[in-house]
């Protein structure tokens, strides 16, 4: 980069987007540690060398979702050794919630210096794609599967992170808790955290996990993605 371009701190911010994806600017700057006018400061630097892209919403639904661009998760990868799926164009209105709660608990794994692979570095690593079948409406239907995140716990093993903002049906939901029962019998993880964004979810969650050997407390729990982003409040 030029002296004028984007300097240390804002490249550090880059590879954290390329490797989250879409994320609020209050959010990236509390995994960054930056207070709001760092965080504008770095987002017009990236931006203007073509790193970092913007896409507008409501205010009162959290603001822009700032991304890295191709060319920004090219030089992450050059400057960090990010492994990571590109945005090819802008992220779809119907994503938008699901990468926020990624880009929160992202966040709160960040703040608390836990490693993590993000969704945009899973997409790449196939040592995490797992399969769910199941049958609804009389139709067996099969799907690739992935965790939201990987962390690594205290251990140094990992945790599989899935994020739940809607209730799927319980054909689908039980496919998917199998899938992580399986894995944590075979040692695949150490434990299995749902993050969940209502009680709607938490009940169902809850409900259907005993129906393939998950036992809450059991290197497996169910946590309020409320309270986790109170969590990371207090502690940023």
């Amino acid at each position: 980069m030029s002296a004028k371009g984007p300097g240390w701190r804002s490249l550090d911010g880059l590879v954290w987007l390329a490797r989250v994806g879409p994320a609020p600017a209050d959010t990236w700057g509390a995994a960054m540690g930056w207070a709001p006018p760092t965080v504008r400061s770095h987002t017009v630097r990236l931006q203007r060398a073509g790193l970092l892209e913007r896409v507008a919403r409501l205010q009162s639904v959290g603001g822009a979702l700032v991304y890295a661009s191709t060319f920004g998760v090219d030089t992450a990868r050059a400057r960090a050794g990010v492994q990571a799926l590109a945005l090819r164009r802008p992220p779809a209105p119907v994503t938008w919630q699901h990468a926020e709660a990624c880009a929160q608990m992202a966040a709160y794994l960040t703040v608390r210096s836990r490693d993590m692979t993000a969704p945009r570095e899973l997409l790449v690593d196939d040592r995490w794609l797992g399969e769910v079948e199941w049958t609804e409406h009389g139709e067996t239907r099969r799907r690739g599967h992935r965790p939201d995140l990987i962390a690594t716990g205290a251990s140094g093993r990992s945790i599989a992170i899935e994020i739940e903002l809607t209730v799927k049906s319980a054909q689908r939901l039980r496919a998917v808790l199998s899938m992580y029962a399986a894995w944590l019998a075979e040692g695949r993880v150490e434990s299995l955290l749902y993050a969940v964004g209502g009680e709607l979810e938490r009940r169902a969650v809850m409900r259907h996990a005993p129906d393939v050997g998950l036992e809450l407390g059991q290197r497996f729990g169910v946590r309020l993605l409320s309270q986790m982003s109170a969590d990371e409040a207090a502690a940023a």
